[in-house]
């Protein structure tokens, strides 16, 4: 069968990666003997025209989408038109957003999608692929659908069915589809600090443990950490440099330092190997780092990471079940500046619920003291599946549809019941300019901007996440505002219940 695997068009977003989840499905289903091709509708800037163009002269049996909150729009207008069009062509969605909801919302929300799956589809995707033709002539039983793991369907009865999923115990042995890929074709600069123009992404482990109740990566991935052996990493890694021209690799896991043995061996056998490439990595959970695996990674050729700190009050970090007190999140952060050359990138969530004014000038001050290279504070967005957004449902803080829309890295999906949205909206741009503002860190950047070659990433953060927040206000643009402000004439004031009667710690 020829299969099309989809990131959706989105004119108003930018992907300076290449999906590798998309890589990976490719490489299953191609094992299985099928034709994929993959399309990034957003690094290519296609707009729905261009897609269903694209379908109609490749004529796909199947077409996948790959799903996050913000792609329904799109997603189900793109698959309105190729169900109008081809109606033979089998339509199946996945990706973070069918894993965050239950059976029936899956379907409901992709109405014009034939199958949807949750977690990964590694294994459940290409089986199902294998009975298109059983599906086209109706003869496809129910029976067969409910062996395919990780699949939501409706039985002939009308029921949503969710299947039990499994992951793939095979990671040592396929990797994603690289030449459908094509890493060559993405900036990476574009949106995220690097110091070479060649970048591409690896996944070494998958799984994130850490009870964080606004996070939702372990719904697609599960919570248990499954790591790859370091041979595999690094000869993918050897793979892209030779095959690619890569000078640096960007770990993209969601918990990259959850098991300590597995970094520490990573990085001696780099060494061990004389391999030289830059590389960053993103999930670092500071409770994890010591200084052995510090020293480590910075002698391997880690030059930078991120953090999620999430908060300078003490009270949200309890509420968030981050399991982290402010005191060692400042040792922490110290001790790696202490002993390594490692830039530091800080992640905070602002307007989480509870949060007060006070708790949100607490979490700028704190991003301000401790020894960051950069910081980037993301409006709080309630994500399906998590334990802050059913705690928020049943508290009557967010309406049964939220809209979408809204969601997203520099919208407000959603405003605390103690603040107001525009002192939400200040205290955002507030904490940016309050950060970026401190001279001795702004020749800091610079220097480092000019070396690297990455003022322009430091421009186009800088443009979209203040410039773009202020010309906003003055248009009196307030669309995303709507889901929440609606909601909040209804809502019940209520104190949040204590982390520790909800969710247990580690």
């Amino acid at each position: 069968m020829r299969v099309l695997l989809v990131t959706p068009v989105n004119p108003v977003t930018y992907q300076s990666i290449p999906d590798l989840g998309l890589g990976y499905l490719a490489t299953f289903l191609q094992e299985a003997g099928h034709t994929v091709d993959i399309v990034d509708c957003v690094n290519r800037g296609w707009d729905h025209d261009r897609l269903i163009r694209h379908v109609g002269a490749t004529r796909p049996d199947v077409v996948g989408f790959k799903a996050f909150y913000t792609d329904i729009p799109s997603i189900r207008e793109s698959a309105r038109r190729i169900r109008r069009s081809w109606p033979d062509v089998m339509l199946v969605v996945g990706g973070p957003h069918p894993s965050c909801v239950d059976a029936e919302e899956a379907l409901a929300t992709f109405p014009e999608c034939h199958f949807a799956f949750k977690g990964e589809a590694e294994l459940g995707f290409p089986v199902l692929v294998g009975l298109t033709g059983a599906w086209r002539d109706g003869t496809l039983q129910d029976n067969a659908l409910a062996a395919i793991p990780g699949m939501v369907w409706q039985n002939r009865s009308g029921e949503a069915i969710e299947n039990a999923g499994r992951y793939t115990n095979r990671l040592d042995e396929v990797r994603p589809a690289w030449d459908l890929l094509r890493p060559l074709d993405y900036d990476f600069s574009q949106t995220f600090y690097s110091k070479n123009r060649r970048v591409a992404p690896v996944i070494a482990t998958r799984g994130c443990p850490p009870p964080c109740t606004f996070c939702a990566a372990h719904l697609t991935s599960g919570k248990p950490i499954r790591a790859r052996s370091v041979d595999s990493v690094l000869g993918e890694i050897s793979h892209l440099m030779e095959t690619y021209g890569v000078q640096e690799i960007s770990f993209i896991d969601d918990f990259f330092t959850g098991s300590k043995s597995f970094v520490k061996a990573l990085c001696r056998e780099i060494l061990r190997r004389g391999m030289r490439f830059d590389w960053a990595c993103w999930g670092v959970r500071l409770a994890s780092l010591d200084e052995e695996m510090l020293r480590l990674m910075d002698q391997a050729g880690c030059y930078a990471f991120s953090v999620g700190v999430e908060s300078g009050s003490p009270r949200i970090l309890e509420h968030m079940a981050k399991h982290l007190t402010v005191d060692v999140i400042e040792e922490k952060l110290r001790l790696i500046d202490a002993v390594t050359d490692i830039r530091v990138g800080g992640l905070f969530i602002i307007g989480y619920p509870a949060e007060t004014e006070d708790d949100i000038r607490l979490t700028i001050e704190f991003a301000r003291r401790i020894p960051l290279f950069m910081a980037t504070f993301y409006p709080f967005n309630p994500l399906p599946g998590t334990p802050i957004y059913r705690e928020m449902l049943a508290n009557g803080e967010l309406p049964e549809a939220p809209d979408w829309g809204t969601y997203g890295p520099e919208g407000f999906a959603y405003c605390p019941q103690h603040l107001d949205p525009e002192q939400l909206r200040r205290l955002y741009r507030k904490a940016y300019l309050r950060f970026y503002t401190q001279p001795r860190r702004v020749v800091r950047l610079l220097n480092d901007f000019r070396e690297t070659g990455q003022l322009r990433f430091f421009a186009t953060r800088f443009r979209r996440r203040i410039v773009g927040s202020i010309v906003n206000e003055f248009q009196g643009i307030r669309g995303r505002q709507g889901s929440w402000e609606r909601a909040a004439a209804g809502r019940r004031v209520k104190d949040a219940p204590a982390p520790s009667t909800l969710w247990p710690a580690l």
